[in-house]
């Protein structure tokens, strides 16, 4: 069995950026159904949900994607849902971002 070691992934724009970790989630929405008693009786799931996190220490020539607009993963090509940059007196300036995409969505970027 083949181990891999340390993140292998890349995300839009953060070429020059030392990436620290990606991190993809899949969820699905489930249904419900109950039968006279109370119990569950049925499940569907009718939903699926991919969200890839990426998290990394800033270079001064990357551009941070924005809120609303489209960008690019190892995993998958979504929208920017949401993006986070820190900075504190110990440590590198960092950042993260939030790229979704939901079931086969046909996805519109902020224009």
């Amino acid at each position: 069995m083949a181990r891999t070691f340390a993140v292998t992934g890349t995300a839009t724009d953060l070429s020059s950026s030392l990436i620290q970790s990606i991190e993809d989630n899949s969820d699905a929405e489930i249904a419900q159904a109950r039968n006279a008693s109370g119990a569950i009786s049925d499940e569907k799931a009718y939903s699926a949900t991919q969200k890839v996190t990426v998290e990394f220490i800033t270079d001064s020539g990357d551009t941070l994607p924005s809120v609303g607009t489209s960008a690019v993963t190892s995993a998958m090509t979504g929208l920017v849902e949401n993006v986070t940059e820190t900075e504190r007196n110990t440590e590198f300036q960092s950042g993260r971002f939030t790229v979704t995409k939901g079931d086969s969505a046909t996805q519109v970027a902020i224009s």
